[in-house]
């Protein structure tokens, strides 16, 4: 939970973006610009920052199916 959410945060892709943008390195934007679009992807699929209590345990909800007994 703790490695996935640190490479699936806004914060990170944002940082990057900024010190690629004021380093004048394009590829440091493209990369952050796939990061954070990936991140959105991720939220509006569902898919949150993880709990680490279960990898389904997210701070959107938990994800995956659920059984009917």
């Amino acid at each position: 939970a703790i490695a996935y959410n640190a490479f699936h945060s806004w914060a990170l892709g944002l940082v990057l973006l900024a010190l690629g943008l004021v380093g004048g390195s394009d590829i440091v934007v493209v990369a952050a610009s796939v990061l954070i679009a990936h991140v959105g992807m991720d939220r509006m699929a569902g898919y949150g920052l993880k709990y680490p209590t279960a990898f389904t345990d997210t701070h959107l909800g938990r994800i995956g199916r659920t059984r009917s007994v």
